[in-house]
């Protein structure tokens, strides 16, 4: 996962078979990356299945989603649920840089 400054979220995932990008532009950075300047990016580098639970809020009602990534930490998502039901925090932990043969996290 690579996040920027100017709110552009791309996430790769990586099988031996293929390989997918998706690209998600005009979202709203994190205030710390904002801050940070116009060239300012972020990497994180999870596994696709904790992602995929986090971002699937474990089948609830989600209003909206916000990803917050710490590079070499974790990667936050904060969703809130729908009606104002409350909300519920998810911490994936990042892969090690050492584990993947390419050596990139973009």
């Amino acid at each position: 996962m690579r996040l920027d400054a100017s709110g552009e979220l791309a996430l790769r995932v990586r099988t031996p078979a293929a390989t997918l990008k998706a690209f998600f532009p005009n979202l709203v950075a994190p205030p710390g990356l904002d801050a940070a300047g116009a060239g300012a990016v972020v990497c994180v580098r999870v596994e696709s299945r904790k992602l995929a639970a986090g971002l699937g809020a474990y089948g609830l009602d989600v209003a909206s989603i916000a990803c917050f990534p710490h590079e070499r930490r974790a990667l936050h998502l904060f969703a809130t649920l729908a009606d104002g039901l409350g909300s519920l925090s998810f911490f994936c932990p990042v892969v090690d840089d050492a584990d993947d043969p390419e050596g990139d996290a973009g």
